[in-house]
């Protein structure tokens, strides 16, 4: 689990069967985000919002998860690509790219980018 997100492909592949899936739904020990992409309990919430909106974390809030020091953003920060079919949502950040990213939280170094565009000054350079 990356994050505390697993999809429903890796489970599989673990030899977990969808009754098993199911069950853990069920108890509490598994959390349905989006088809076929589920959570733990003890997933990081900012990671979990992004991927229920169809986006991942980007900029400011992926700099804070890479450990980067940053002020605490207030707002998440999200990247979809373009032509994407996630949900912009109100109180976050939204960015776009052209080309699909895969994974959950932009590398450091796609987030350095964003927030030297996005961020003020002050924050591109204490980050």
């Amino acid at each position: 689990m990356s994050y505390g997100i697993v999809t429903r492909r890796a489970l599989l592949a673990a030899g977990v069967r969808d009754p098993s899936i199911h069950e853990a739904i069920e108890s509490g020990s598994l959390i349905r985000v989006r088809r076929g992409i589920y959570a733990s309990p003890a997933a990081v919430p900012g990671v979990v919002h992004a991927v229920r909106l169809g986006a991942r974390v980007s900029c400011v809030s992926a700099l804070d998860l890479h450990g980067i020091w940053t002020r605490r953003p207030p707002r998440l920060h999200v990247s979809f690509y373009r032509g994407s079919h996630g949900r912009p949502s109100t109180g976050v950040v939204h960015h776009w790219q052209r080309q699909r990213g895969t994974p959950l939280v932009e590398s450091p170094r796609e987030a350095f980018a964003q927030a030297a565009v996005c961020a003020s000054s002050l924050d591109v350079v204490i980050a």
